[in-house]
């Protein structure tokens, strides 16, 4: 059947009709390309990254003096990724010749300003720097080496990123980014629609994915400005927007927001933005540093992150690297004996818990806790502070290495309930304060659970040095005041009977104050604790840096009481330091984006408790290392170093401490299971076996605090409590007193006796107990 033709007022109808559609399509694509052009133009001149807070580890000190060998200094450089190079003429590289390292420390900027880039020569003998000199041969007293940069507050997006400027960025990359990415890149509008093409061509021929058709610029703006959605739409908006940015800004501006936007790879809950923090997290250093085999793998990463990591498919990522060396080499861009030498290089890429990742994630943690008291989030997240802390990255090193070799050893031993055992060590300097190392983990590098922190365990006899502290705050107790070692059968307020008991299970009837402590017995400090007042007892825990005071319950006596190892710290930090608390800190100095000094937190210090009494407490605890529960340390710790600690095992032998000091250095130990089991372990054989470990191999000084004016040191018999002579057996003991106390003399050996005995010893001495708590307490 024929078709009825249109009248000619009809076909002018449908014409006007079409007409209008294709007006308003017009206006309509006019007004959505208006729209992207603002956002685009605004987005972008305005553009500011979020830019996570930086936080960097303690300096490493250079002078003359300094317990350094040149082996650890090596290993330090080599952390901060310093390149072994034949000649130290730039930057970021050193040379070691025997006892002597020549190197050329990087510019950085520290809170109290820029230190230039510098070369040194450092001479070392046995352990400690023998001199220092600059290029010239003048000697320079001190120099701080660039400190290592050990993670970022990042926001709960996780976009971390260091962005680099222009001059920032060594000239190979932009060029092989184009040789590689984008060949047109100087001449194309937004898109190249050849290069789309080409790719198709390759891509097929090679069987595999080997280029890609979209431009720096359509990449840039995917990251920047679009979600991961892949529709027409979206494709159709990138294009749009590729050729928006290319005619409102220039080429040079483009591929610097490339080199600092795109994303390259991903740590946990961080992704990796930016070749600037790429560097760090696969190199451990800055870009300007990198050689030609580093930029090729990076480029190489940049076509597919999770594909070429490098650390998960080594032989992908090699494979691509090679084809960017080859393509470069190709295009001219390097010579082609330089591209093969780089093709033989193995890819180089730091461990992921080494450089550039998670270094330390507790004292990070640490760090972001204390900041936020005085910073608002987006403060830490966005703006680009710098953060100055107090982590020693060689004391760091060494506390995982003595948690790890001791759980290793236990896991070795056989004994039941000691296999996967967790463990934490807390270092601070009592002194400052300053948090120096945490482990919070035998996976020292895993962004997990924070123990340190966080896991509130019963702290055993760790709570008994604070017993008798209030004991001789009180001004009724001395060091050989007489307790009664004889049972206790208590009845508690819900109606149940307490029986403690010794951890032997002995009773010794009067036993002097300091024996009490020094062999951690039960049955006398729950009678010391009461006869003093678990009011008293509870305020003294508060006194020493505990926010809250544990529950007035005799079970407090012994250490029911769950704290952290990070308040066990705080509490014995003030112990340390001769009775003034100051509360720990991690944080050093805040400096803003301009390298403006910002508010940090302050350093404060408080008399806590009576000068006198943590003294003599401090006194008691080095007896405790002499001749009670941490005797055992001795073996791994240089002869006459002076230190002060105690024991700590809660019920069942579920958790192992042991709290210490020397004159420097402040170290708590836990080890336990995550799930509480019992680990078989006393605060001798798990905790004090990994703080004497760790204590043996720092540099550290005996603990000699000032003897307060109202007192003086009288020799005194440890078992019998009378003033004897230090010429007699080995049970005399010189301790703190106040002025005039009177002392009954000893008869068998008096006070002015000159002669050593034929039977020197500890004559009659029990073995100390372990500080366990009464079998059975809950």
């Amino acid at each position: 059947m024929a078709r009825k033709k249109l009248s000619a007022g009809m076909r002018r109808k449908v014409q006007r009709g079409f007409a209008v559609l294709a007006l308003l399509l017009l206006v309509a694509a006019i007004a959505v390309v208006a729209v992207l052009d603002r956002r685009v133009t605004q987005q972008f001149e305005g553009r500011r990254w979020t830019l996570p807070a930086r936080v960097y580890a303690q300096p490493v000190d250079l002078y003359a003096g300094q317990q350094l060998s040149a082996q650890r200094f090596a290993d330090e450089l080599e952390r901060l990724g310093y390149l072994a190079a034949p000649k130290a003429d730039r930057p970021g590289t050193y040379r070691r010749r025997g006892n002597e390292v020549s190197v050329y420390v990087r510019e950085f900027r520290f809170a109290d300003g820029l230190q230039a880039a510098r070369a040194l020569r450092v001479g070392f003998a046995g352990d400690s720097i023998a001199s220092l000199e600059d290029a010239r041969g003048v000697e320079v007293p001190v120099f701080r080496l660039d400190p290592l940069l050990i993670g970022s507050i990042f926001p709960m997006h996780g976009e971390d990123r260091i962005v680099v400027a222009p001059d920032e960025v060594p000239p190979l990359l932009p060029e092989a980014l184009k040789a590689v990415e984008d060949r047109a890149f100087e001449t194309h509008h937004g898109v190249n629609p050849l290069a789309i093409l080409r790719a198709l061509f390759i891509n097929v021929r090679a069987g595999q994915v080997e280029q890609g058709g979209s431009t720096l610029t359509q990449q840039l703006v995917k990251s920047y400005f679009l979600d991961n959605r892949r529709t027409l739409r979206r494709k159709a908006e990138e294009a749009v927007m590729a050729v928006i940015l290319e005619s409102r800004f220039e080429k040079a501006d483009i591929m610097n927001a490339y080199i600092n936007e795109i994303w390259l790879g991903q740590d946990g809950n961080r992704a990796v933005h930016g070749f600037g923090l790429a560097s760090q997290f696969y190199f451990g250093k800055p870009l300007a540093e990198l050689d030609l085999s580093e930029i090729a793998l990076l480029v190489a990463i940049a076509r597919g992150p999770s594909y070429y990591n490098p650390r998960r498919h080594p032989e992908r990522a090699i494979e691509r690297r090679n084809l960017v060396l080859r393509l470069l080499a190709e295009q001219g861009v390097v010579s082609t004996g330089d591209a093969e030498r780089a093709t033989r290089r193995p890819l180089g890429v730091a461990d992921a818990g080494a450089k550039g990742g998670s270094f330390y994630p507790a004292f990070l943690d640490l760090v972001r806790r204390q900041l936020r008291h005085d910073y608002e989030e987006s403060d830490l997240t966005e703006v680009g502070l710098t953060v100055f802390s107090t982590l020693d990255p060689l004391l760091q090193q060494k506390a995982e290495d003595a948690l790890a070799e001791e759980l290793d050893r236990l896991d070795r031993s056989g004994r039941k309930g000691a296999e996967g055992l967790e463990g934490v060590v807390v270092v601070t300097t009592p002194q400052t304060g300053e948090v120096a190392a945490i482990v919070g983990g035998r996976r020292a590098a895993y962004a997990g659970f924070n123990r340190a922190l966080d896991a509130r365990r019963p702290i055993g006899s760790l709570a008994k040095p604070i017993v008798y502290l209030a004991a001789l705050e009180s001004g009724r107790y001395h060091p050989v005041s007489f307790l009664a070692d004889e049972p206790i059968d208590l009845e508690l307020p819900n109606g149940d009977r307490w029986k403690p008991q010794n951890f032997d299970k002995q009773l010794r009837g009067p036993v002097t104050l300091v024996r009490a402590l020094t062999q951690s017995l039960n049955l006398p400090t729950v009678r010391l604790g009461l006869d003093v007042g678990l009011d008293k007892v509870a305020n003294t825990f508060a006194q020493l840096g505990l926010e809250e005071p544990p529950a007035e319950l005799p079970s407090m006596l012994l250490g029911a009481t769950n704290l952290s190892p990070f308040d066990v710290a705080q509490m014995y930090n003030t112990l340390a330091n001769g009775g003034f608390r100051s509360p720990l800190r991690a944080v050093r100095a805040v400096v803003d984006e301009g390298g403006q000094p910002l508010k940090a937190p302050e350093l404060e210090v408080a008399q806590a408790v009576s000068p006198e009494a943590v003294y003599t407490l401090d006194r008691l605890m080095i007896e405790v290392m002499e001749r009670g529960t941490g005797r055992a340390a001795k073996r791994n710790l240089p002869p006459g170093l002076v230190v002060a600690g105690k024991t700590g095992t809660s019920n069942d032998y579920r958790d192992s401490w042991f709290a210490g000091f020397s004159g420097s250095h402040l170290v708590v130990a836990w080890v336990g299971h995550d799930d509480n089991r019992p680990t078989g372990l006393t605060g001798t054989t798990g905790g004090l076996a990994i703080w004497s470990r760790l204590m043996g191999s720092i540099v550290t000084s005996s603990f000699e605090p000032m003897l307060p004016e109202s007192l003086e040191h009288r020799w005194v018999d440890y078992f019998s409590g009378h003033e004897t002579s230090p010429y007699c057996d080995g049970s005399a003991v010189s301790l703190p007193f106040e002025v005039g106390t009177l002392l009954e003399p000893s008869a068998e050996c008096p006070p002015d006796a000159t002669e050593l005995p034929m039977d020197g010893g500890l004559p009659g001495a029990d073995p100390p107990g372990t500080g366990a708590e009464a079998a059975g307490f809950p």
